[in-house]
Parts: C-alpha cells; sequence; structure tokens
C-alpha cells in the first residue's frame, strides 16, 4: 500500500495539469463561439457608447435603416485578419444605406485610437468600456457580427452576414 504524500503547501505538476487543461480548453470553446441568442424575439437591444473622439452615439433599436454591429479587441488575432473583411463590407454597402459600427470591447481609448489608426478603419469605432453592450447582445468571442434592419435582428451568424447583405441590398 503507497502512502498518500505529504502536502506541501505547493501543488505537484499533476494537479496543476487539470486547471490548466481546463482553462485552456474553455479559451478555445469561447474563442469557437461568436454570438449567443439574446433579446424578445430577435430585437436589437438600445445602448448609449462613446466613439474615439469623445463624441455620443445612441443606438435605438426602433429606428429604421440597417445596421452592422462588429465587436472585437485590439488584442485578437482572428479580429485584425478581419479587418479586410469588414472594410470591404463597408466599401461595398455603406454607400446603399448600411451602416457599419465597430464596438472595442472594455479597452482604452488610447490603444483603441492606435489600433484604429494604424488599421485606418472607415467606421465608426465605438468604446464599450464596461463590456455591458457586447454582454447584451450576448458576445462570447470576438470577432462577433450582428447584422439589424429596422430594430431587428437579422443574423448573428458571422459566416452568413454576408449573404444577407446580398440579399437586403443586392450584389
Amino acid at each position: 500500500m503507497s502512502s498518500l504524500p505529504k502536502r506541501t503547501g505547493r501543488k505537484a505538476p499533476e494537479r496543476m495539469a487539470a486547471p490548466l487543461i481546463l482553462l485552456l480548453v474553455s479559451v478555445v470553446a469561447v474563442s469557437l463561439l461568436t454570438v449567443s441568442p439574446t433579446g424578445a424575439q430577435g430585437r436589437a437591444v438600445g445602448f448609449f457608447l462613446t466613439d474615439l473622439d469623445g463624441r455620443h452615439f445612441r443606438f435605438d433599436p426602433n429606428r429604421t435603416g440597417t445596421v452592422l454591429l462588429i465587436f472585437g479587441t485590439t488584442w485578437c488575432p482572428s479580429c485584425r485578419a478581419e479587418i479586410p473583411r469588414f472594410k470591404e463590407i463597408h466599401h461595398r454597402y455603406a454607400g446603399r444605406g448600411l451602416e457599419v459600427v465597430y464596438i472595442d470591447i472594455m479597452e482604452s481609448r488610447d490603444k483603441v485610437r492606435r489600433f484604429a489608426e494604424r488599421h485606418r478603419l472607415p467606421y465608426r469605432t465605438l468604446l464599450d468600456e464596461t463590456g455591458s453592450v457586447a454582454e447584451s447582445y450576448g458576445v462570447r468571442g470576438v470577432p462577433a457580427m450582428i447584422l439589424i434592419r429596422d430594430g431587428a435582428v437579422v443574423t448573428r451568424r458571422y459566416e452568413a452576414v454576408e449573404a444577407h447583405l446580398g440579399r437586403l441590398f443586392g450584389p
């Protein structure tokens, strides 16, 4: 019969492995998710944020028009890799009535400003300093896109946004 090891106050490497593996699996799972359903009957959620210049932006879910909310962060490699796609969507549809809004989640104004300038973001960049807007839309990973038309959520599926834009605005 083997005896149990004495408790020394330090964790044995094998006891530390399970929490680390669980953390790694959680991070990967969260990064694979983009958005979970929220809101009654797919209605958009209103919010009030400021942009990089300190100007106020109020999103009223009862307004008419089409808005694409893009949620991201400066530290996210996928967010940076998708910037050309976001710019192309803006370029193709902004003149036809689509408003593209990038919402940075819980980062400083200076850091986000440098990011927006470095990448020459052509759309308005808002600061979700507390993460409350991302939470209200059920954002679980970034980047995330939510397409809204006349206050109704058209899609939360990241891969479906461009197909929906094509149907709404034409090719």
